[in-house]
């Protein structure tokens, strides 16, 4: 079985004191974070800073001690398996600018709205996991 490596992060930002997360919405309608492949030579932190500049256009702190996975098949690419790992991230007062390239929006969510928005259950997880590492 092949492997496809992806690092990005959940990325968070505070509004009039309300905690909004970024998600991305692909071309085919799938809500998720940013993320992208990770280049060689790049360390896991590196690409998901990178992913997150190119994708919305934003330069992010990277929060120490959280990280998630998830991996899944890719239904296009037979044989192949997807992992991404997750970071956390926070940023302040900057503009959201999506990669029209790849993305089809991005935009600042509550907890709740992200939640209901997010189609797959192990990035809903993934979710839960940053808000509840969060309020800690």
């Amino acid at each position: 079985m092949r492997q496809e490596e992806s690092c990005g992060a959940v990325v968070f930002t505070c509004v009039g004191g309300e905690r909004r997360y970024v998600l991305v919405r692909s071309r085919e309608g799938i809500y998720g974070f940013p993320k992208g492949h990770r280049e060689p030579g790049e360390t896991p932190e590196e690409t998901a800073l990178r992913e997150i500049r190119e994708e919305v256009g934003l330069h992010v702190t990277l929060l120490p001690g959280f990280s998630a996975q998830d991996e899944y098949p890719l239904p296009k690419k037979p044989g192949t398996v997807k992992r991404v790992r997750f970071f956390l991230a926070e940023y302040g007062d900057q503009q959201i600018v999506p990669q029209k390239e790849e993305l089809d929006s991005a935009g600042l969510y509550s907890y709740g709205q992200a939640m209901q928005l997010i189609q797959h259950k192990s990035w809903r997880r993934i979710l839960t996991e940053a808000y509840e590492f969060l309020i800690r």
